[in-house]
């Protein structure tokens, strides 16, 4: 077991290796059923820091900051592939996937009404016009 974070360890460049190394992991069990995922609070664990040493570490060393986008990068495409094979489980891992990295399903913008040409819209507007003076047939009425 890991000694307890929030030890004061400094930062020192080999860490970048060190996270994207830890990010190109998917934990399994015997089987190859996964059993977990890498995360930062993994990472940090596994060096004896902190979650918010490891945070601080992303806002002061740019390396670092470049380091986590990279293993940002590897952990979304750890997701969707696992997802698509089905190793994990797919609505888990969509929940995932939309909360870390705003990957929400959207729906299309619904497609604008055809543009009315004026011989339609002339025919709209008499429509519109008796019913409101209450002149149209009775809905049925043949």
């Amino acid at each position: 077991m890991q000694a307890p974070p929030d030890r004061e360890i400094a930062y020192r460049p080999e860490f970048c290796q060190a996270l994207v190394a830890h990010f190109s992991v998917l934990k399994t069990d015997s089987q190859g059923k996964v059993i977990g995922i890498p995360s930062f609070v993994s990472f940090g664990d596994s060096i004896g820091v902190s979650p918010d040493t490891v945070a601080a570490w992303r806002k002061n060393y740019p390396a670092f900051a470049s380091a986590c986008r990279h293993a940002e990068a590897l952990l979304k495409a750890m997701l969707i592939d696992c997802a698509l094979c089905e190793r994990v489980n797919v609505t888990a891992a969509k929940f995932l996937l939309s909360s870390l990295f705003d990957l929400s399903e959207e729906k299309a913008p619904a497609a604008a009404p055809p543009a009315l040409d004026a011989e339609d819209r002339a025919l709209l507007s008499n429509l519109w016009e008796r019913l409101n003076r209450g002149s149209l047939p009775p809905s049925g009425a043949d």
